[in-house]
């Protein structure tokens, strides 16, 4: 099966070869150190399809995230500078390369794997490359803006500054998780909690921003800032655990 061969039936998605396996390691437990990592001495397994001394040669960068990488330029699906004549006034793009400085670790959405000990890296649901998606990059952005503009500046900021602050971030971010009529918890309660006087100020911003009643609820919104999920680069192929 690692070599795509099962049963007079060629497997020559990688992917699938990997799914099979999950299901040889749910259906006998007494095999399943042997389907993450094969023989002691001959190797195999899931690990030989994911793992060696060079992230770009193992079988699932060269037979799988290549090839869809290759694809996903083809199809014109990695982010490219968007139309800015077609968007509001004012509106900007900013695209980057980078490199990590250590390896990067993440978890994929597929509940069932090979085995507990295997973490795979989250991959695009379509085209199974490992990626960072747009929602997570919105998030950490987020969560770093609110830490270094009002966590560790709440005692020097003013209550009407802390507000000002939070309600650009709203209007960047979208609306806060947490903020329902009547209550607040998770990020907004946490928000209420660093500087509770600037509530009110914050509400009241809100409010005439957009025109609501006192008794409105506040509304929910996707913000401003726009991103784009990131994908491994051609020329950096790496293996679905651990991108580097």
């Amino acid at each position: 099966m690692v070599k795509g061969k099962y049963q007079g039936l060629e497997i020559s998605d990688v992917f699938e070869r990997i799914r099979l396996l999950v299901g040889v390691a749910a259906q006998n437990e007494s095999v399943k150190d042997y389907t993450v990592g094969g023989d002691r001495k001959q190797g195999g397994g899931y690990k030989s399809l994911v793992h060696a001394a060079k992230p770009e040669s193992t079988t699932y960068a060269k037979q799988l995230i290549q090839p869809a990488l290759e694809q996903l330029g083809k199809l014109h699906l990695m982010p490219s500078l968007a139309e800015l004549s077609a968007l509001p006034p004012g509106s900007w793009f900013l695209q980057f390369t980078f490199t990590l400085a250590k390896p990067w670790i993440s978890k994929d959405d597929d509940p069932f794997y090979v085995a507990e000990s295997v973490n795979p890296v989250r991959k695009d649901k379509v085209f199974k490359v490992p990626m960072m998606s747009a929602a997570s990059w919105k998030g950490l952005l987020r969560w770093t803006a609110m830490n270094t503009r009002l966590a560790l500046q709440k005692d020097t900021l003013s209550p009407e500054k802390f507000a000002q602050e939070r309600f650009v971030q709203t209007l960047l971010f979208g609306d806060e998780k947490g903020e329902e009529p009547g209550e607040t918890k998770d990020f907004a309660a946490h928000l209420d909690a660093l500087k509770p006087e600037a509530r009110q100020e914050y509400e009241r911003l809100l409010r005439a921003y957009y025109e609501l009643k006192h008794d409105d609820p506040l509304p929910h919104h996707s913000g401003r800032l726009m991103f784009y999920p990131t994908c491994s680069p051609s020329r950096i192929l790496t293996p679905p655990r651990q991108w580097k």
